[in-house]
């Protein structure tokens, strides 16, 4: 799929790349990143809810993990941590498959989408 359809590829890798964006300024260590950055379980409750970046320090972790756990109340069940997650995943594949093969075909023509043959050979 890479060689064939890398700006589909990119589209589909929307969520990914929020999370790369997201994180880099612990990647590039301005603020502390420790070993650990996924969202801690409350041993109490069994939720789960966003790490901290140090001990004391009020700040989250910067993942979109720990992200969709604070914009969902603060504290999620894993499985529904996965749910809310696959739904975001699934709405950015298909905004990008739309503005690539909906908005695409209306400035190149829908014959640009299914056809592949260069321009100047006459169908």
């Amino acid at each position: 799929m890479l060689g064939h359809f890398p700006k589909s590829l990119f589209l589909l890798m929307v969520p990914q790349l929020l999370n790369f964006l997201y994180s880099l300024p612990q990647l590039f260590k301005i603020v502390p990143i420790p070993r650990h950055r996924l969202p801690r379980v409350n041993p109490e409750t069994g939720f789960l809810r966003p790490s901290k970046v140090a001990k004391g320090d009020n700040r989250d972790n910067m993942t979109l993990l720990c992200l969709a756990v604070k914009w969902c109340g603060g504290e999620l069940h894993e499985r529904t941590l996965c749910a809310v997650l696959l739904i975001f995943q699934g709405v950015c594949c298909g905004i990008g498959l739309y503005l690539r093969y909906g908005l695409g075909s209306m400035m190149y023509g829908w014959g640009n989408v299914f056809d592949h043959r260069p321009s100047d050979v006459e169908l």
